[in-house]
């Protein structure tokens, strides 16, 4: 008796294609609970979480850091996948751009007049901030890349 039955190479959730709405939402989600981790964590580390920006105090709290791990991720990632409607590499030019941006905006906190726990706190956040961004725009791309295919 010959089995007629095919295998298929595709994973079981590969006809299940997300979103681009669906990836940007769970990168926010994912990204937010990572920076709220390391904030805490920090906390208990020693870090302030307080900055000395022109003489003036400027302390972060958590609501900071959800604004920050969010707006620019969604923002972002939103504007990317508008224009990629007509052109379509400018996903790939945006995961570079993310990635360049999250490492080039840790001279911020590093220059910060603060305690060692907050600069190394709020660095690793925008590393994780960057990296939330490049993940979310290959889901994005992928997906985007095999729907054209056959």
């Amino acid at each position: 008796m010959v089995n007629t039955a095919t295998t298929s190479t595709q994973s079981p959730l590969a006809s299940e294609r997300i979103t681009w709405w669906q990836a940007i939402a769970a990168g926010v989600i994912v990204s937010v609970v990572a920076n709220l981790v390391v904030y805490f964590v920090g906390t208990v580390a020693g870090a302030s979480f307080l900055l000395i920006d022109n003489g003036s105090p400027q302390q972060i709290g958590p609501v900071d850091v959800v604004i920050s791990a969010a707006a620019p991720l969604a923002i972002g990632t939103a504007l990317a996948v508008l224009v990629a409607r007509w052109w379509q590499p400018v996903l790939r030019v945006a995961q570079a751009v993310a990635a360049v941006l999250a490492l080039l905006t840790i001279a911020g906190p590093a220059m910060a007049e603060t305690d060692t726990a907050t600069i190394v706190s709020l660095g690793l956040m925008h590393v994780l901030a960057g990296t939330a961004a490049v993940a979310v725009l290959e889901v994005i791309r992928r997906s985007r890349h095999s729907r054209t295919r056959p």
